[in-house]
């Protein structure tokens, strides 16, 4: 719902939600009142899972599939740029930082994989769970993303020079947010805090 709107809400930390909306120009008493009214269903379920079954769902359906993507956008956006020739300069631009994006966004997955899901399921996490006040390492991926999405305009292409590539990789990308926006919302809202609190029970 939030996405709709253009709102991040995976939690990197960077802004409240009325200083976003203020930020987009949207209504926040709108929002507010989408929210209050939505019922997600996939969010029940996740709520109602066990923190075992939740740490799996993380893995098969965020982790795994995640990395393959950030591999595969990684080179088309260098084979798109390379292909443009420099009639989009933008490009050349967007290449490095979804590659970096990839780096970033690939140890935090390999340190939750190591570290963080072994100790949540082992019910020690509180020492190696992220605090609820982001870290640096959670904010450059944010960051990265953020500019990415301001660089290609909220991932929309109206050129008019035909089928050069870029369609295809700014959906790529725009999937590719949707799905690391979601993987957050349930990670930093519903996962880290339950191990936190088992943690300490």
């Amino acid at each position: 719902m939030l996405w709709r709107h253009g709102i991040a809400y995976g939690s990197w930390g960077q802004r409240t939600l009325r200083d976003s909306c203020q930020h987009l120009g949207v209504d926040l008493q709108l929002i507010e009142r989408d929210i209050d009214s939505a019922a997600d269903p996939l969010a029940i379920r996740w709520q109602a899972m066990e923190t075992a079954d939740l740490v799996r769902v993380m893995q098969v359906r965020y982790h795994e599939p995640l990395l393959g993507e950030l591999d595969r956008l990684t080179r088309q956006a260098r084979t798109t740029a390379i292909a443009d020739r420099g009639q989009h300069p933008i490009l050349m631009i967007i290449a490095p930082l979804v590659a970096r994006l990839a780096i970033e966004l690939a140890d935090r997955i390999n340190h939750e994989e190591r570290t963080v899901f072994p100790a949540i399921l082992a019910k020690t996490a509180v020492p190696v769970v992220p605090q609820a006040t982001p870290t640096d390492v959670q904010a450059i991926p944010g960051q990265l993303l953020d500019d990415i999405r301001t660089l290609t305009g909220g991932y929309v292409y109206r050129g008019t020079d035909g089928d050069t590539g870029i369609r295809p990789l700014y959906l790529g990308l725009q999937m590719l947010d949707m799905d690391i926006q979601e993987h957050l919302h349930v990670e930093n809202h519903l996962l880290f805090p339950r191990a936190r609190s088992q943690g300490q029970a």
